[in-house]
């Protein structure tokens, strides 16, 4: 009876966490996004910690790195972008009028594609008052849903920033809550699942800058059209697993074809070139994705989509590693734990030794340790000499 009540507890527990989780997956994603952040930024923190810096100091310049360069990568490309989007719109206005007016008169194919404009244009025609309301609505919502957006991007880098100055505080928080016997692999499936979120989102966000330079620059030297805007698209939708290249051609390529078939064969040859040396070449050193089960990935991405569109997919790939992280560690067999009693005096001795190469350690004239590690050390020191007076 005892067992079939502590069953119906943890079950009633999770559904409530299921649920609790389910009513507030904003607020849950946007936790869980800043612990991402935090962890992606962790090694520049990391870099000015090792040189003296104070926490709150490394974290204030980090930070600062980061949102400068990409604000800086908005500065210079925001202007060009704006005026080949300007552009691409008189383009597409003009080449629409011009399609209405000659090719009904041209090729089969330019009639049939005349044909095809002239519905769509009657549709749009008959469309009634509240019908354009409605589209005039839907493009207002998109805009304030973009800065929305906005103001939840803000509210990760905020989260992300209060998690790297207090992290460990939060880890000890709850990891006090599991089973002691537990915590230690809690941990390790902890560090390891962030360590690898942090480097894929690291990938994305660097990718994604290199992409934008590399093929705008190639495009504006080959006299492409709308360099700029190609760039950022195919920037963004080359981050699609699988069929994120073949996406990034393809504005190009039709963008070229309208200058000339050389044209868009040096666009496609350039932006496969591009994205192939980022696959291969920049990806594996910042995070390897290979090492992770493909048939677990596939599942997520059609899962993810289904349910978020184009945004699940982006992050399938993250949650599918995960995953396998967190079961990988669950299936590894646990270490047998030391019987610590059965030679007490060595274990004391063991600890004496390892304190002592600890403290020759700190004693670094030109690098003082910080109060913290000093304090923690002295307890130690406390703890190993009350163990020896036991024993």
């Amino acid at each position: 009876m005892k067992q079939v009540a502590w069953f119906t507890v943890v079950i009633l527990t999770t559904l409530t966490v299921v649920f609790l989780v389910w009513e507030l997956r904003t607020t849950v994603l946007l936790f869980i996004l800043s612990v991402v952040v935090a962890a992606a930024i962790r090694p520049i923190v990391d870099y000015f910690l090792a040189r003296g810096w104070s926490r709150g100091t490394a974290l204030l310049i980090s930070y600062g790195i980061c949102v400068g360069t990409i604000i800086s990568f908005g500065i210079i490309f925001g202007a060009p972008f704006f005026v080949s989007s300007q552009q691409l719109i008189r383009d597409l206005a003009s080449g629409y009028e011009q399609i209405l007016t000659q090719w009904p008169d041209g090729t089969l194919f330019q009639r049939l594609a005349a044909q095809g404009l002239a519905v769509l244009t009657d549709l749009l025609k008959t469309l009634s008052e509240a019908q354009i309301n409605g589209l005039i609505q839907f493009f207002l919502g998109a805009a304030l849903g973009s800065f929305d957006l906005l103001g939840q991007i803000g509210i990760v880098l905020v989260l992300s920033l209060y998690w790297g100055a207090d992290q460990e505080r939060f880890k000890r928080l709850w990891l006090s809550i599991l089973p002691v016997d537990v915590r230690t692999r809690a941990r390790e499936i902890w560090q390891q699942v962030e360590t690898d979120l942090g480097a894929y989102l690291r990938s994305e966000l660097m990718q994604s800058l290199i992409a934008i330079v590399l093929l705008g620059m190639g495009y504006q030297l080959m006299g492409l059209k709308y360099p700029i805007v190609l760039s950022v698209i195919g920037a963004i939708v080359w981050l699609v697993p699988w069929v994120g290249v073949l996406l990034a051609v393809i504005p190009a390529l039709i963008v070229g074809i309208l200058t000339s078939p050389l044209m868009a064969l040096m666009a496609t040859i350039w932006t496969i070139l591009v994205l192939a040396v980022l696959e291969f070449i920049v990806e594996p050193r910042i995070f390897n994705s290979q090492r992770y089960n493909s048939s677990l990935t596939i599942v997520m991405i059609i899962v993810m989509a289904s349910l978020y569109g184009i945004m699940g997919i982006l992050f399938a790939i993250p949650l599918a590693a995960a995953i396998q992280i967190i079961a990988t560690r669950l299936m590894r067999p646990i270490t047998p734990t030391v019987d610590v009693t059965s030679h007490p005096s060595l274990q004391v001795q063991d600890l004496q030794e390892r304190l002592q190469s600890v403290q020759e350690l700190l004693i670094q004239p030109d690098k003082p340790p910080r109060p913290e590690i000093i304090t923690l050390v002295e307890r130690l020191a406390k703890l190993i000499e009350r163990a020896d007076a036991e024993n």
